[in-house]
């Protein structure tokens, strides 16, 4: 992957090489990078593909202080080859209720679908794109 700054090119490394132990020190790191101070973190759920492919599914429980409240979040982290579909949305925030959480925040190493951002600001559900698995771990 390319990315163009004005006039030097930089390129980045694959998303994907972020490893499933390394996710819950990578979404921490970058939830503090934005100013969020995330407690009580826990992996919820680890799901590896079947396949050979290198997909997974990490899923994190944490709270947040937004808004001057601490808020349950769940949070989940893709590996996979496609884009995240709506559907994909959907179910997590469908999760909500039985994760005992108020909000949903999703991570994806291959970005989203147009109909998943677009469902997303419906659900209220923030989408964060991995842009280099490796390199953001390492700096962050």
């Amino acid at each position: 992957m390319i990315a163009v700054h004005a006039t030097r090119e930089v390129v980045l490394g694959d998303p994907r090489s972020l490893l499933p132990h390394e996710v819950e020190i990578f979404v921490v790191r970058e939830l503090r990078k934005a100013g969020l101070e995330p407690t009580a973190v826990k992996v919820r759920d680890r799901t590896r593909a079947s396949d050979k492919t290198g997909d997974y599914i990490v899923q994190l429980g944490c709270s947040l202080r937004i808004a001057d409240a601490d808020r349950d979040v769940l949070i989940e982290c893709r590996n996979e080859r496609a884009p995240i579909p709506a559907s994909t949305v959907e179910a997590l925030h469908a999760k909500l209720p039985d994760a005992k959480a108020q909000h949903a925040m999703l991570f994806s190493t291959s970005g989203f679908e147009p109909n998943a951002i677009r469902t997303a600001r419906t659900l209220g559900v923030p989408l964060l794109a991995v842009a280099d698995g490796k390199s953001a771990f390492a700096r962050s």
